[in-house]
């Protein structure tokens, strides 16, 4: 008679086998995990690098053709070797404007006649407007580079909250061009508006004419294209998303603009910034211009 051998396992087996089967499931578990967040990680990295790179595609293509540029933002000023800090809009005199005695405006030469002001943003929502208060300074007004420490000195930036562009958009068209950004809800918005060259050349000649009747007519077809935009009120359209800075470092001498775009995934935590200088094809954007 054969005997059947019915032994299983024991408790102590039983407790053995599944603390090992624990241990292996514990080790997948974490290989899975950090697999995903390595991926979800490597994702935001390559959103955020894509986000920069077309706002900044998009800044560059501007600034290379652009006949005037204005800037507002927090940038230093003064003279020798002190500089302080300062919110200003900051702007380069042509032969049609320049920066006027009052807070935030802007003169029109209209020749012998006189001068007329004008605000230098747009007035929106209830009777706010985007910098209408803040100093106007030149351009060239900014702590200057020196040497080639000046590219990392933070006081040669300037903290940008509106970038405006004027370029030839086509044959026969100017585009006015508002960059604006939102530091509270951390995006960069642009804004654009068109001119008949036709159109602005008449407007430019009309303000020198002396006719306060031109000057006026002028002013209607010069004011909605030549001021900072609300770009937010204005239904501006969402240029890059998850923005951290935008920093501009303008050096007139060599006629170029270094652009700065910092971005923050808040939810990976992943940070990206892409920065790179344009040079201006018109080398005298950058430079005081002289009166007619």
């Amino acid at each position: 008679m054969y005997r059947k051998n019915n032994k299983g396992f024991t408790f102590v087996e039983l407790i053995l086998y599944m603390a090992i089967l624990g241990i292996f499931m514990v080790a997948v578990m974490s290989l899975v995990g950090s697999t995903v967040a390595s991926h979800k990680k490597l994702k935001s990295r390559q959103k955020l690098e894509t986000q920069a790179s077309e706002a900044y595609d998009t800044i560059s293509d501007m600034l290379m053709g652009a006949s005037n540029v204005r800037i507002n933002g927090d940038g230093y000023v003064g003279s020798g070797t002190s500089y302080s800090k300062v919110t200003a809009s900051f702007i380069v005199p042509d032969d049609t404007m320049e920066k006027a005695a009052a807070a935030g405006k802007l003169t029109y030469k209209k020749g012998p006649a006189g001068d007329v002001t004008q605000d230098i943003a747009v007035k929106s929502g209830a009777g706010v407007s985007v910098t209408s208060s803040t100093t106007c300074y030149d351009i060239s007004d900014v702590k200057p580079f020196v040497n080639e420490g000046s590219s990392k000195d933070p006081e040669t930036f300037i903290d940008t909250k509106y970038l405006w562009i004027q370029y030839s958009s086509s044959l026969s068209e100017t585009a006015y061009c508002t960059i604006g950004y939102d530091e509270t809800n951390k995006k960069l918005y642009i804004y654009r508006n068109q001119l008949a060259d036709t159109a602005r050349e008449q407007a430019e000649a009309f303000l020198k004419s002396g006719d306060d009747g031109k000057v006026r007519a002028a002013k209607a077809v010069l004011d909605p294209c030549t001021k900072f935009v609300d770009v937010k009120t204005e239904k501006g359209t969402v240029l890059a998303n998850n923005v951290e800075s935008f920093r501009l470092q303008v050096n007139p001498d060599d006629g170029s603009i270094a652009v700065t775009i910092g971005l923050k995934d808040s939810k990976t935590d992943e940070k990206y910034e892409v920065t790179s200088v344009v040079g201006l094809r018109n080398s005298f954007v950058l430079k005081k211009h002289e009166w007619n």
